[in-house]
């Protein structure tokens, strides 16, 4: 045995392997699991454990060895970043002044200031984090009808997915006409149970509408036409519901340009590669299918993105080194955007008469700026409510779910419900 520890190499694999045994045991204790749980997959949660294990190898070989240069330097924080970049990936932290306990404390100190939700009862026991959505041939993805328990960042709710794929609201109108909701995590409810999204208050408030939640988390102004525009991808009960509605809302962010155009960001984090895509010529005023996001990436940047898709170690050094941010939105992203909606609009409004489509300006709660494509829309005559602004930039902390998390709460939720419900009010008196 001590021959085989004077052997350099098989000391360095050793001390590495119990570096990595007790890395992954902290993880795992603390629900971020290098392992096949959670947001990883197989291949990714094996690609990894392999990365991060031949990184502390050879850092500790060449400290074994006398070599601790430049090159040793590198290979540890090449380590730490990848660690950093795991538990980012999984909602935590990590810092020299934060143990796991404190970060947990201070999570729960966070959630109990917003006033966030606890996850509803249920007869049955759900496991924490499975996944809820699944592939879709024209969406992209599309969401897996059941009950899912979320446990992540400061909230802990239970999300239930009718047998449609659509968000299931809690309030039943006993009325005929009904609303369609359309938009993303915002409009969904991240972070928020079933009794507290949007569609939940709106019901509320307004009780001579049902009101459908379409939204869907990453969701974008495309997917809203997609479900307008294709009604063979839905049920026909459901299809059936969307035209009879005499309402359609859609909840806008300015980040649902990027995701319509597949800006870096998007198309780098892979996840809307497969979302589908629409050219909006804006000499001839027209909007057109054209097969999918990732469709439109040349060959370069298929290239320099794949690393990205299966490595956080690569993730992590792409953002912090190289990319920039969000490219800057151009007068003509605006245009498409806002041409897209009319579309959308247009869809929504020939299945029907006396039926009022309308575009929310959602109040800023991730610093941007919500009501910069007010006026093309307007160009576009889509009616417009403009919520942008109707919170203080300082008072945000209290209308979201928690710091770290600028999806709105169920305080915010309530409050744009009842403005929506005062124009809709005021516009009928008239």
């Amino acid at each position: 045995m001590a021959k085989f520890y004077k052997n350099k190499f098989f000391l360095a694999l050793t001390i590495s392997g119990v570096i990595f045994l007790v890395l992954k045991g902290i993880f795992m204790a603390t629900g971020i699991e290098l392992g096949l749980g959670g947001t990883f997959t197989q291949k990714r949660a094996l690609i990894t454990s392999i990365a991060l294990f031949s990184l502390l190898f050879l850092a500790t070989f060449s400290a074994i060895k006398g070599k601790v240069g430049l090159f040793n330097l590198f290979l540890i924080l090449f380590s730490f970043v990848f660690i950093e970049g795991i538990i980012e990936e999984k909602g935590g932290e990590i810092g020299i002044r934060r143990t796991i306990k404190t970060i947990a404390k201070k999570q729960e100190s966070d959630s109990a200031k917003v006033s966030a939700p606890k996850a509803k009862t249920t007869k049955k026991k759900l496991v924490a984090n499975q996944e809820n959505t699944t592939n879709h041939s024209l969406l992209g993805y599309s969401l897996i009808p059941g009950e899912f328990l979320i446990a992540k960042n400061c909230y802990k709710v239970v999300y239930t997915n009718t047998k449609d794929s659509i968000r299931y609201n809690p309030i039943v109108n006993e009325t005929a006409k009904k609303a369609a909701l359309f938009g993303c995590s915002f409009t969904y409810g991240t972070g928020i149970d079933d009794e507290h999204t949007l569609s939940a208050n709106l019901a509320q408030v307004d009780t001579t509408r049902n009101y459908l939640n379409f939204g869907q988390e990453g969701f974008g102004m495309q997917q809203m036409l997609s479900n307008l525009d294709i009604r063979a991808h839905q049920n026909k009960a459901l299809a059936k519901t969307l035209d009879a509605a005499d309402l359609g809302i859609y909840f806008y962010l300015e980040d649902h340009i990027y995701r319509l155009l597949g800006k870096n960001h998007l198309v780098s984090y892979h996840w809307g590669t497969d979302f589908p895509f629409y050219e909006a010529n804006l000499e001839n005023n027209t909007v057109k299918l054209d097969g999918k996001l990732g469709n439109q990436l040349s060959l370069l940047q298929r290239v320099s993105y794949f690393p990205v898709h299966i490595s956080l170690v690569y993730k992590k050094l792409y953002y912090r080194f190289i990319y920039a941010g969000p490219e800057a939105l151009k007068k003509t992203d605006f245009q498409k955007a806002a041409l897209v909606i009319k579309e959308a609009k247009a869809k929504f409004l020939e299945t029907g008469t006396n039926k009022r489509f309308l575009v929310v300006l959602f109040p800023n709660t991730d610093n941007s700026d919500n009501g910069r494509i007010k006026t093309y829309l307007t160009a576009q005559n889509i009616e417009v409510v403009d919520l942008s602004k109707l919170i203080k930039k300082d008072d945000v902390p209290d209308y979201i779910v928690c710091k770290n998390d600028p999806h709105p709460n169920a305080k915010l939720n309530k409050l744009v419900s009842e403005k929506i419900v005062e124009i809709l009010t005021t516009d009928n008196s008239e």
